[in-house]
């Protein structure tokens, strides 16, 4: 691992765990997962639209699916897929039973 990519990771963790969701949070996460906002969309199971207003600050995103994001945004710098792969396989409504607190 790099010293850019690690240091993207502790930004990465200490923003999940340490800022309040807004949607330079949400955007930032988005963008270290290297997901679209349709993509997003799609693991989260909502509309394209709906990250748009996240991301506008239009809307708040709820906590499961930032944890979630999160999570995919930790993984995607590491080369893991086990939360998305989870995501893809699990109802969306199973969010706040899937393990996805940063740790």
């Amino acid at each position: 691992m790099t010293e850019l990519m690690k240091l993207e990771r502790a930004a990465t963790v200490w923003i999940a765990e340490n800022v309040a969701i807004s949607k330079e949070t949400v955007r930032f996460l988005r963008s270290q997962a290297g997901l679209t906002q349709a993509a997003l969309a799609e693991l989260l199971d909502v509309d394209a639209r709906t990250v748009a207003r996240w991301e506008a600050g239009e809307t708040v995103i709820d906590r499961a699916r930032f944890d979630a994001l999160a999570r995919l945004a930790l993984e995607h710098g590491e080369g893991d897929e086990t939360t998305l792969s989870r995501l893809r396989a699990e109802p969306v409504q199973r969010l706040g039973e899937i393990d996805l607190k940063v740790a």
